[in-house]
């Protein structure tokens, strides 16, 4: 039940440690890179993602499909400029833009919280911040309807849907976990 897991490690292990010039370099990435998966899975053995992280999520997600229906980027430059599962400061970059999702319950307090200069500091790129405000809801948006609409997208490319995978889970994202349902309207 855990093949696909596997694989997409396995593929995200060899990418990441392919991209440098000497062995050295290459095993410190791969190091790191595993020991990332190993801390994304035992969050996910003790209960997954928060709220907040999930509510993240759903926002980036909103954006990226909400970009795809809109036209003019296609759907696997968009997922390759998803940045944020990787640990970028930017959450997502593409043709020159750079995008910082924010995203909170509507009930809380009405603050924008930036949680690193890094996020704002780019003299080359033009930055958009979005703020996506949510309330739970009967009937709504869900991270399952996104995240099975975003892969529709991708249909056409394996390569494309293997690195939607994998973005979903260094996100801390479980298709199996109770969450995964939850609506939520903007």
């Amino acid at each position: 039940e855990l093949s696909d897991l596997f694989s997409v490690i396995c593929i995200d292990l060899a990418d990441a440690s392919n991209t440098n010039l000497n062995a050295a370099s290459s095993a410190y990435i791969f190091m790191a890179r595993l020991d990332r998966w190993a801390e994304l899975l035992r969050r996910r053995r003790d209960g997954g993602m928060s709220l907040q992280e999930r509510l993240g999520l759903l926002g980036e997600l909103m954006l990226i499909k909400t970009i795809i229906d809109k036209g003019g980027t296609g759907p696997g430059q968009l997922i390759r400029g998803w940045r944020g599962p990787d640990g970028d400061a930017t959450d997502i970059a593409v043709n020159g833009l750079r995008l910082e999702v924010k995203a909170q319950l509507a009930t809380a307090s009405p603050r924008l919280r930036i949680s690193s200069l890094d996020q704002l500091d780019s003299p080359e790129d033009s930055l958009l911040v979005v703020w996506h405000r949510f309330s739970r809801a009967d009937r709504g948006l869900s991270l399952g309807t996104l995240v099975d609409a975003i892969g529709n997208e991708l249909a056409s490319s394996h390569r494309d849907q293997i690195e939607f995978q994998r973005k979903l889970l260094l996100s801390g994202f479980d298709h199996d976990a109770d969450y995964v349902d939850d609506p939520f309207s903007l």
